[in-house]
């Protein structure tokens, strides 16, 4: 309702109300579409740094823009700016110019009908929860429909809390509450809008914070050994294979305690792509390998299955799997399940039966003189990485990687503020008539300003309140649900209380700016 005047005069000259509406969205999109590519490419360079620090060098050096995506986001702009604005504009048509003069009329609120879709919502989110097969569309839509639910709801949350607060206070933050209270109808966009920021930002950190901290306590488990031997990559990043000198040299140390030999290789299942790994079941790396399920295999046909083997694909304990892999055919039993996060596609792991080595797990008493010792003899033919190293490069790499997600976190709580900015701003118009009323009860221009600053911090904490079970509602979907339909991975929920802090810290002073920039625009 920001241009209710204009609209009033547009009405009365005659042109057609929607063509203002589509040459705005069209520009907002184009220009959401141009911010959107810039975005892209200041992000180019931490991914295909991560990409090198996993995979080697890769031809990823140049933006490619498809126009398929820039088709869609183009319709999605659109669709969705009329969508949010038919309603306004419905109201606006059916209304004489007589009554549009008078300025006072107000957006309606529908509150049933809103409620009856924010059930419909849920209760469409409960069926794809109980119905695995749905997959992650499924859980995608679960994720969605709990946070639009969840805004829907949120000014019949927010008329409970002010209606409580209303009668406790000063006189001046009693006006301040009613005032709020009064005009929850217009703002309730610009509030839900925050609210759907904040729990976005809450429900991505606390994935991104759990999904970290369990490959952490993975990797502390899986880094068994002292020291790791791998051989240089080959061609397009592909593994290497150490000699059967090297390896023969390496194994005759009297440095070397223990060892373990290993290669992955690609095979398939049922037409599904899958890696089959090899390794010696030495005692010292078996507690790198805690079982979820089942026994450790005991005979040759026998073979462990990886978590998102079973979570993806439906391996069980027990099964029998005919893989297929580059040597031919072959029939194994899974005799258990292990965790593992270094494979999406899902892994069986096997005794080591012979064949080209691609790295070694080594058990030392000095591991540091072992390193030393087969640096200065073997050079760059072999590379040599201990544990620690090994496990701070991958925390940084995926630190590079999700670097994306905090971007995209600050972009959504720009967005939302300015939300926010542009509804109090339009509150503060519409309300310049009562404004007035106080000055010439005696309040100061100063004191007007001072009391919208507190009823936007005030509604920017409320909100904040009122996200945080939305956020973690989020974080739980996302945890227990798109990552194991997506990746077969499934996480230790971790609580991460430094992403409700700031979002109870942050949402009050988006509040408090925005109101404070439309104050100094209306008083």
């Amino acid at each position: 309702m920001p241009h209710r005047r204009i609209i009033r005069r547009i009405r009365l000259i005659g042109p057609h109300l929607g063509r203002r509406g589509m040459i705005l969205a069209t520009l907002g999109t184009l220009l959401g579409l141009l911010l959107g590519i810039l975005l892209a490419l200041s992000l180019m360079g931490q991914l295909t740094q991560a990409l090198a620090d996993l995979y080697g060098p890769n031809p990823i050096d140049l933006l490619r823009l498809s126009p398929a995506s820039l088709g869609k986001a183009l319709v999605i702009g659109l669709l969705g700016t009329l969508a949010a604005n038919l309603p306004g504009w419905w109201q606006l048509l059916r209304q004489s110019p007589l009554a549009l003069r008078e300025g006072n009329s107000r957006p309606p609120a529908h509150p049933w009908q809103r409620r009856g879709l924010a059930i419909a919502i849920l209760l469409l989110c409960a069926l794809c929860l109980w119905r695995p097969e749905t997959g992650l569309g499924g859980a995608l839509f679960v994720a969605g429909g709990w946070l639009l639910a969840m805004a829907l709801l949120l000014p019949d949350a927010l008329r409970s809390l002010l209606g409580r607060l209303r009668a406790r206070g000063p006189l001046t933050a009693r006006l301040g509450v009613a005032e709020t209270l009064y005009h929850l109808d217009r703002t309730a966009i610009a509030v839900m809008a925050l609210q759907l920021a904040i729990a976005a930002a809450i429900g991505i950190g606390v994935m991104v914070s759990s999904f970290r901290s369990s490959v952490e306590i993975w990797l502390g488990q899986r880094l068994a050994a002292d020291l790791y031997v791998t051989a240089p990559k080959g061609v397009a990043g592909s593994r290497g294979a150490l000699g059967e000198q090297t390896l023969n040299t390496i194994l005759a140390s009297p440095d070397v305690r223990a060892a373990s030999r290993r290669s992955v290789h690609p095979a398939r299942w049922q037409g599904q792509p899958i890696e089959w790994a090899q390794m010696d079941f030495i005692p010292e790396l078996k507690a790198a390998y805690p079982l979820l399920a089942g026994r450790w295999p005991a005979a040759p046909d026998e073979v462990l299955a990886s978590e998102p083997l079973t979570v993806r694909l439906g391996v069980r304990v027990g099964q029998r799997l005919e893989v297929t892999s580059e040597g031919g055919p072959r029939a194994f039993t899974v005799t258990g399940v292990y965790q593992d996060y270094g494979s999406d596609k899902g892994q069986i792991l096997h005794a080591f039966e012979g064949g080209k080595v691609q790295s070694l797990a080594l058990f030392s008493p000095d591991p540091e003189h072992l390193g030393d010792r087969l640096r200065s003899q073997f050079g760059e033919q072999v590379n040599l990485l201990p544990a620690p190293a090994i496990h701070a490069a991958a925390l940084r790499v995926f630190d590079q990687t999700f670097v994306v997600t905090e971007l995209l976190k600050l972009l959504i709580l720009g967005i939302a503020f300015v939300g926010i900015g542009s509804a109090f701003m339009v509150l503060g118009l519409a309300r310049r008539g009562e404004l007035q009323t106080l000055q010439s009860l005696g309040l100061s221009p100063r004191h007007c300003r001072r009391l919208l600053v507190w009823q936007g911090a005030g509604l920017g904490l409320l909100t904040a309140l009122l996200a945080l079970p939305v956020g973690y509602g989020l974080a739980w979907v996302l945890i227990e649900v798109v990552n194991p339909r997506a990746f077969g991975w499934r996480l230790a929920f971790e609580a991460a209380p430094l992403h409700a802090v700031t979002a109870l810290l942050l949402a009050p002073v988006c509040g408090a700016l925005a109101s404070w920039y439309a104050a100094r625009r209306v008083v």
